[in-house]
């Protein structure tokens, strides 16, 4: 994607007006419409643009133009659930071990009470 096309996507989403946008960088209307409708601006002038958006509409911006790979969001729901199944299993592990001594308790108390009996 590139950049005029990101902006332009940018804009629309984060449903900012041409007016608003433009009056935010410092540039006229007219010269924001010409960059939509294809014409070139000035990389100063299109950084006035980028800085002018608003923090999450430039944080989307950026993303747009980033390599694809997972969003930080789907990074940390990962890791969250990845957590949730570490503890689990850590869980179901301890649980066993109580089991297995808690039987192991019980055998030794049936046969404590076996040789009593005898």
């Amino acid at each position: 994607m590139d950049l005029r096309e990101a902006l332009f996507k940018t804009i629309t989403r984060a449903e900012i007006s041409s007016k608003e946008l433009s009056q935010a960088a410092g540039i006229t209307p007219a010269m924001l419409s010409r960059f939509k409708n294809g014409k070139d601006i000035s990389s100063s002038t299109l950084q006035k643009l980028i800085n002018a958006l608003p923090p999450e509409a430039y944080s989307y911006f950026h993303s747009l133009l980033t390599p694809k790979q997972e969003s930080d969001r789907d990074l940390v729901e990962q890791l969250f659930e990845l957590a949730s199944q570490l503890r689990q299993s850590s869980i179901s592990k301890r649980t066993e071990q109580r089991c297995a001594r808690s039987r192991n308790s019980l055998k030794d108390s049936n046969n404590d009470k076996a040789l009593v009996a005898s």
